[in-house]
């Protein structure tokens, strides 16, 4: 599947982003965090969504190339509704896994008009002192430069046990090509989602919302989405679905029916 890559200049910063498919339907993807940047696993990420190709024209957004002190989720957020609306995203659909869903509600709440349908994925509206300990401890590794140390404590945590297990070798060999670089980046971007809430500001999103966690989520835990649900359940146009066990918090990755619910909800 041939993937497009652009650069789109911000101030002094820039966003890379990357596109599929032939639709005339836009969705945007905002994905979690990743150790080395998601520019890196586009081909992967493409052949994931080849279902979309037909129905969309799909964009998916890396967090913004430098992340300065006091950059926080709501700059990146802002920086990456500029950047769509520079390559001419007047509206679109949009998904959000993770950190990614936490800026995808920021971007629902803060730029209304652009999102009409959001679909959220194993994400929180707010990183309790006890659920950023999880991200705490990535950060120190990657300050360390422990590249396999980080790897293995991101895959323990983001994979249920078997899945796991099965790619340990492929994370080993992605930390060998981590630099230096990549690791500042990853700590500053988690460092940026301590004491991240929007919880009280949910009812501002106004389209459909989908909302699907994991009951063994071991990063950010079931009752994130669950908040989510508890001020959006009201709303007809909200849905939610829990995975019982066995995909861990990557459920957006490992569930094999993940990618068909997103796609049933999103192109009504």
């Amino acid at each position: 599947m041939s993937v497009e890559f652009r650069t789109v200049e911000i101030g002094n910063n820039a966003l890379d982003c990357f596109s599929f498919g032939a639709g005339a339907r836009k969705l945007v993807i905002l994905p979690g965090l990743s150790i080395r940047g998601i520019l890196n696993y586009a081909p992967l990420v493409a052949m994931s969504y080849r279902e979309f190709s037909d129905l969309f024209t799909v964009y998916v957004f890396d967090k913004p190339r430098a992340i300065p002190p006091g950059y926080g989720i709501e700059n990146m957020t802002d920086d990456t509704a500029l950047a769509a609306e520079r390559l001419g995203l007047d509206e679109f659909r949009l998904f959000g896994a993770s950190f990614g869903g936490m800026m995808a509600m920021l971007l629902a709440i803060r730029h209304p008009r652009r999102v009409s349908r959001l679909a959220l994925g194993c994400t929180s509206a707010r990183i309790e002192p006890e659920r950023f300990a999880v991200l705490a401890e990535w950060i120190d590794l990657a300050e360390k430069r422990d590249r396999a140390g980080l790897f293995m404590k991101f895959g323990q945590a983001v994979y249920p046990p078997e899945i796991f297990a099965g790619c340990r070798d492929a994370l080993l060999h992605e930390a060998e090509m981590t630099t230096d670089d990549d690791l500042e980046r990853f700590a500053a971007l988690s460092r940026s989602a301590r004491n991240f809430d929007i919880a009280q500001n949910l009812d501002a999103i106004r389209c459909p919302t989908l909302a699907v966690g994991a009951r063994d989520d071991n990063v950010l835990g079931a009752e994130a989405t669950e908040t989510i649900a508890g001020r959006m359940a009201f709303r007809e146009d909200f849905t939610m679905h829990m995975y019982e066990s066995g995909y861990g918090h990557a459920a957006y990755d490992t569930a094999p029916d993940f990618k068909r619910r997103l796609l049933e909800f999103i192109r009504r």
